[in-house]
C-alpha cells in the first residue's frame, strides 16, 4: 500500500473534509453532498455515509411546533429554527454567544419560570461519541462547583438527539475580552485601570482554587472565559476542557487542548501528565499580563508559529510594553507565566495573596529573574523543545541542542529565517572552521564554498522537525567537501544525512514504498567503518555509540539523540552571530550581553577568529551609538584593526565601513572618510556587496555635511539610496539634511518615508521600530519647526507605542517635549499628558540602558543621555532634588570620555548645563532659605551653557532639540 492509495486514507483526513462539509452547511452555502463526494474520492464510501449522519442531525434542529414554516416558502436558517425550540423543559429565546463547540442561549425553564443559559452542542457534533463525552465532561465539572465566582451548572441532558447544559444566566454580563477590545480602542487607561486589574485576577484565582480544591483543573482559561456580571464581579464559565480528577481521560497523548494564545508549555508539548493544576496559574498568567498590557505575550499568525513562541522565548517585560504597568505587578504576571511549573506560584492561592500583598502595600513575595536565572532559562527550554517536537525530541537528554535554538526568540518565523540564513552563512564561509587555514576573507561570502555552515544549518533543521530542508542543507555541505579521506566534519556530516532520511522515514506510512527507500538510503549514508562515535574534543557532533550486530541495530542507533559538544568554539560563533542578527538594528543590554558573551568565549578558543572580532567590533560600536556610550569606541576599534589584521590584508568591506562610522561618531571626519573609500574599493566589482555599501556611502555623505559640501553630500546620499527606497537609516539621514539646509518639505517626505520602514519596507524586523521611532521624532520636529503643533502629538504617540526604541531616541523624544511644552499645550491638562510622555520616555531610555552593574560583561556602564534625560523628566514634574542628581551623574560619566569624544558632544554638556540653570532657578524660588546658593549656581551653569555655545560650531544633528533647550533656559534665566 503506498501513501496515496485510499486506502492508506486515516481518519484524521475524513474529519477534516467531514468538517469542510459542514463549516459550508452553517454558512449557508449548502453544498450538494454527492458533487462534495466526488470531489474527494480518496475518502471513499465513508464520507457519504457521515455526510447523510451529519445532514440527519442538522435537519432535526426544526420547529417544535405546527405551523412554524416561513410565510415566504423559503427555509429558515439553523439560527432561526434554534430560537424558536424547544428543548424538553426549555424554550429557547436568542442566541448570546458561541464557541467552536457550542452555541449558547438565552432561555426560560418552564416548569421553574427561570432564566437560564442553554448551551447547545452543535449538530454536527452531535453524532460524535467523543465530542458528545467531553460535552458531558464539561457539565460535570460545572455541576462540581457552588462558588460566586463560577457559573453554575443546573442540568445536563439531550432532547430528540440535541445535547445541552443549562447553566447560570450572567444578565448583560461581557467577557472580559469584550472588556480589553473597548480598552484597545480607548485614546488611554482608565484611572485605576492596573488596581482594578489585579483584584479582578484576584477574584478569578479564587474561583479557580475552588475548582481545583474540589478536583478540577480548567485547562482553558482566557479572558473570553471570564465573564463580567454586575459590579464588574468575575465569573469563570466554560470548563469544556477541563480534566475531573478520578473521571476517564478522553484525550490520547498529543491531542490539543486549549487556546494556543493562552496555552501552558506543558499543553503546547501536548505532554498529559505534565499537566495539573499549575498549568491554570499560567493561563491565568498570560491573562493579566494581556490585563495590563493590552496585547498577548505570544501572538502569530498560525497555531503552530503561536506555540513555538511558547516553547522557545520568555515574554517581553510588560513594563516595556507599558511603562505605567507597576513593576511589583509585572514581577507577580512573569512569575505566574514562569515556563518550568516548579518555578511557577505552586497555587492559586499563592497567586492571589502576593496579588493581595500588592494592593495593601505590602512587599510581595515574587522576584523580577536575576542574570543567571535567565541563563539557566537556556536549560530548561531545552526540555520543552524536546517534549513537543514528537518522538525524536522526546527522547533528547542533551541541553546543548537547544542552544542552537533558543536564540531565534526574537524571530517571526523561524522557517523564514533559517532559509534566509544570514548572516550566518556569511560569516561561517569564512571562518577558521575545521580546514585549519587562514580564514577567508568577507568578499568570498558571495560565493560560499565551506560546507560548515550548510552542516549547521542541517544540524538545527533536524531538531526543528523540518527534515527536507535539513537533507537539502546536508546534500549542499557534503558537495563542498574535497575528494579523498573524509575528514572529521565530512564523517559527522554523513551522520546527519543518515538520521534526517531516517526521520523523514519515520513521517512515512508504515510499510510504504518510500518509507523502505528512505531507510534504504539512511544506510548507505552511514560511515563505512561502523564507529559512530566522535570522542574527539574537536568533534562538533557527539552521539551514543551502538553495537551493530544487524540492520535492526543500525536503525535503532539511529533513534539516538544527538548530542553536541556545547564547549565547540563554532557552537557559541553560531549563537552569537543568531542574537547579532536580531539586534543589529536596535537591541537591549541584555541581549547586547549575551552576543558578547559567546564571541567572547570563542575568542578564548580561536584568538585570531576575524568572525568574533568583526561582531564583536560592531556591537560595541551599535552599543556607543544606541547608548550614548562613547567609551566603547575604542574597544570597537581595537577589536576592528585585529580583525583587518588576521584577515591576510583584505578584510571584508564591512570591517572598514564600520570602523569609518565610529570615526563619524567620535567627529574624526579625516579618518572616517578614508576608511568609507577603502570600503568602497574592496567592494567594487562585488555584486553581493551592493546591499551593504549603501552605509559608507550614506557615511561620506554626513562628513560632507559637516564640511559644508552640500552638493557633494547630496550625491553620495542618492548613491546610498539606490534600490532602497524605505531604508530607514537612509531616510532619517535625508532628512536631517534638508532640515539642516532649510527644506522643511523635503525633509518632511524623507522623514514620512522612514516612518513606513515596517509597513512597505522589504526588510521587516521587529527592533527596526527603533528606527522607525526615529522617523517619527523627526517627523515631530519638523512639525514643530512648520508650526503645525497640534499635529506633534501623533508622532509622539507613536514612539510611544513601539516595542523597542534606543536610548539616545528616548532621551531625544524627552529633550524635544521638555522644550516645547510651553508652546503647544494650551490647558493644564496638555501639559501634564506632554510630561507624562517625557517622563515615561525617560524611564524606558534608564530601562534600556541597565546594564547589571560590574558582572555586566561591559561593566558597570552608565548611559549619560539616559541620565540626563530622566533629570529632565524631574524638572519637569518638579522634582528639582532629583534632576539634579541626575543631571550631574551624566555629565559625571562624559568626564570619563576621550578627550576628542568631550570636544565633539560640547553640546550635550551644553545642554546639561542649561537644565542645572534651569533646576538651581526653580529651586531658588522654593527654598528661600538657600535663595542665594541656588542662583548662583544658576548663574554659574547658564554661563558655562553660553560659553560652550559660543566658542563651538553646531553639529548639523539634532541641533534644534539643544537649541530649543538654549531658549526655555535664556526665557527663564532672564537673557533674553
Amino acid at each position: 500500500m503506498t501513501a496515496g492509495d485510499p486506502s492508506s486514507r486515516t481518519g484524521e483526513g475524513i474529519e477534516t473534509v467531514l468538517d469542510e462539509f459542514c463549516e459550508a452547511w452553517f454558512a449557508g452555502k449548502r453544498p450538494d453532498p454527492e458533487v462534495f463526494c466526488n470531489d474527494h474520492p480518496e475518502c471513499g464510501p465513508e464520507l457519504r455515509q457521515r455526510i447523510a449522519t451529519f445532514l440527519d442531525a442538522a435537519h432535526s434542529m426544526t420547529p417544535a411546533r405546527d405551523g412554524d414554516g416561513p410565510e415566504d416558502g423559503q427555509s429558515k436558517s439553523d439560527d432561526d429554527t434554534v430560537r424558536e425550540k424547544i428543548l424538553g423543559d426549555y424554550r429557547v429565546i436568542e442566541e448570546i454567544g458561541r464557541g467552536g463547540m457550542a452555541r449558547v442561549y438565552e432561555a426560560e425553564q418552564i416548569s421553574l419560570k427561570r432564566r437560564v443559559a442553554l448551551k447547545i452542542l452543535s449538530p454536527h457534533l452531535s453524532f460524535s461519541r467523543q465530542a458528545v463525552q467531553k460535552f458531558q465532561r464539561e457539565a460535570e465539572a460545572g455541576s462540581r462547583q457552588t462558588h460566586p465566582g463560577i457559573v453554575s451548572v443546573f442540568a445536563v441532558g439531550s432532547f430528540r438527539g440535541t445535547h445541552y447544559i443549562a447553566q447560570e444566566l450572567v444578565a448583560g454580563a461581557r467577557t472580559v475580552a469584550d472588556r480589553l477590545e473597548q480598552l484597545r480602542k480607548e485614546p488611554a487607561l482608565p484611572r485605576g485601570h492596573f488596581r482594578q486589574v489585579a483584584e479582578m485576577i484576584v477574584a478569578v484565582a479564587g474561583a479557580v482554587a475552588h475548582a481545583h480544591r474540589s478536583g478540577v483543573i480548567h485547562r482553558d482559561l482566557k479572558p473570553s472565559n471570564i465573564l463580567l456580571a454586575d459590579k464588574d464581579e468575575p465569573k469563570v464559565t466554560d470548563f469544556g476542557l477541563a480534566r475531573v480528577e478520578g473521571a476517564l481521560a478522553l484525550s490520547q497523548s498529543g491531542d490539543f487542548a486549549g487556546t494556543p494564545y493562552y496555552m501552558s508549555p506543558e499543553q503546547a508539548r501536548s505532554s498529559r501528565s505534565a499537566i495539573d493544576r499549575r498549568t491554570d496559574i499560567y493561563s491565568l498568567g498570560v491573562t493579566l499580563y494581556e490585563a495590563l498590557t493590552l496585547s498577548r505575550p505570544f501572538d502569530g499568525d498560525t497555531s503552530h508559529e503561536v506555540i513555538k513562541k511558547i516553547l522557545l522565548n520568555e515574554p517581553k517585560e510588560p513594563r516595556r510594553v507599558n511603562a505605567r504597568v507597576p513593576r511589583d505587578l509585572a514581577v507577580i504576571c512573569l512569575e505566574a507565566m514562569e515556563k518550568d511549573p516548579s518555578r511557577r506560584y505552586q497555587s492559586m492561592e499563592e497567586l492571589a495573596e502576593d496579588l493581595d500583598r500588592f494592593l495593601e502595600g505590602e512587599p510581595i513575595l515574587a522576584r523580577p529573574s536575576g542574570r543567571i536565572s535567565r541563563a539557566l532559562k537556556w536549560v530548561r527550554r531545552h526540555k520543552l523543545i524536546s517534549l513537543a517536537a514528537g518522538t525524536l525530541v522526546a527522547a533528547l537528554g542533551a541541553v546543548a541542542i537547544l542552544l542552537l535554538v533558543v536564540l531565534l526568540e526574537q524571530r517571526q518565523a523561524l522557517e523564514l529565517a533559517l532559509r534566509k540564513f544570514k548572516p550566518v552563512q556569511e560569516a561561517l564561509v569564512w571562518a577558521d572552521v575545521y580546514s585549519h587555514r587562514a580564514a577567508h576573507t568577507w568578499c568570498m561570502m558571495a560565493t560560499p564554498n565551506e560546507p560548515a555552515p550548510y552542516i549547521m544549518k542541517g544540524l538545527l533543521d533536524i531538531e526543528l522537525i523540518n527534515f527536507n530542508s535539513a537533507v537539502g542543507a546536508l546534500d549542499q555541505g557534503l558537495k563542498r567537501f574535497p575528494a579523498g579521506k573524509p575528514s572529521l566534519l565530512e564523517t559527522e556530516a554523513r551522520y546527519l544525512m543518515a538520521v534526517a532520511k531516517f526521520r523523514q522515514a519515520q513521517t512515512e506510512p508504515d510499510k510504504s514504498r518510500t518509507r523502505q527507500a528512505l531507510l534504504d538510503e539512511a544506510r548507505e549514508w552511514l560511515p563505512a567503518d561502523g564507529d559512530f562515535e566522535f570522542a574527539s574534543p574537536d568533534a562538533l557532533f557527539l552521539r551514543h555509540r551502538e553495537d551493530r550486530a544487524g540492520e535492526g541495530d543500525v536503525l535503532e542507533m539511529l533513534r539516538q539523540p544527538l548530542r553536541v559538544n556545547t564547549e565547540h568554539f563554532m557552537i557559541h560563533l553560531y549563537q552569537g552571530m543568531l542574537i547579532f542578527d536580531d539586534i543589529y538594528k536596535g537591541g537591549d543590554s541584555h541581549e547586547f550581553g549575551k552576543a558578547v558573551g559567546f564571541f567572547t568565549n570563542v575568542l578564548k578558543q580561536k584568538p585570531h577568529n576575524v568572525a568574533a572580532l568583526s561582531y564583536l567590533g560592531r556591537i560595541y560600536y551599535f552599543l556607543a551609538r544606541f547608548y550614548n556610550l562613547m567609551t566603547l569606541t575604542e574597544s570597537a576599534l581595537d577589536l576592528l584593526e585585529r580583525a583587518r589584521f588576521h584577515s591576510d590584508g583584505n578584510p571584508h568591506h564591512m570591517i572598514d565601513t564600520t570602523i569609518g562610522q565610529i570615526h563619524v561618531l567620535l567627529g574624526n571626519d579625516r579618518l572616517a572618510m578614508q576608511h568609507f573609500e577603502k570600503s568602497i574599493n574592496r567592494a567594487e566589482g562585488l555584486e553581493r556587496a551592493r546591499n551593504h555599501i549603501h552605509n559608507s556611502y550614506r557615511g561620506q555623505a554626513k562628513v560632507l555635511v559637516r564640511s559644508g559640501d552640500f552638493e557633494s553630500a547630496w550625491s553620495n546620499f542618492e548613491i546610498a539610496t539606490r534600490g532602497r527606497k524605505f531604508d530607514y537609516h537612509n531616510n532619517i539621514a535625508i532628512a536631517e539634511f534638508f532640515f539642516c539646509k532649510g527644506d522643511l518639505d523635503r525633509a518632511m517626505e524623507y522623514a514620512r518615508r522612514g516612518t513606513q520602514h515596517l509597513v512597505e519596507g522589504p526588510l521587516i524586523k521587529t527592533k527596526a521600530e527603533s528606527g522607525v521611532a526615529a522617523a517619527h521624532l523627526t517627523c515631530a520636529r519638523l512639525l514643530f519647526a512648520r508650526g503645525e503643533h497640534e499635529q506633534i502629538g501623533a508622532d509622539l504617540n507613536r514612539i510611544w507605542e513601539t516595542n523597542y526604541v534606543s536610548p539616545r531616541e528616548l532621551s531625544l523624544a524627552c529633550f524635544f517635549v521638555v522644550g516645547i511644552i510651553d508652546e503647544v499645550t494650551n490647558s493644564r491638562d496638555e501639559w501634564d499628558d506632554m510630561a507624562v510622555f517625557a517622563e515615561g520616555s525617560a524611564e524606558k531610555s534608564i530601562d534600556n540602558a541597565h546594564f547589571g552593574g560590574r558582572k555586566s560583561p561591559f561593566g558597570p556602564l552608565r548611559s549619560p543621555i539616559s541620565l540626563a534625560a530622566v533629570g529632565a523628566a524631574h524638572y519637569l514634574n518638579k522634582e528639582y532634588g532629583e534632576a539634579i542628581v541626575s543631571i550631574e551623574k551624566a555629565l559625571e560619566v562624559r568626564e570619563g570620555w576621550s578627550p576628542q569624544a568631550r570636544r565633539y558632544y560640547w553640546m550635550d554638556r551644553a545642554r546639561d548645563f542649561y537644565l542645572l540653570a534651569m533646576t538651581h532657578r526653580a529651586l531658588a524660588g522654593q527654598e528661600p532659605a538657600a535663595n542665594a546658593e541656588h542662583e548662583k549656581k544658576a548663574r554659574e551653569y547658564f554661563r558655562r551653557a553660553e560659553a560652550d555655545w559660543a566658542s563651538n560650531d553646531l553639529p548639523y544633528e539634532n541641533a534644534d532639540i539643544n537649541r530649543l533647550i538654549r531658549q526655555r533656559a535664556r526665557r527663564i534665566m532672564g537673557a533674553d
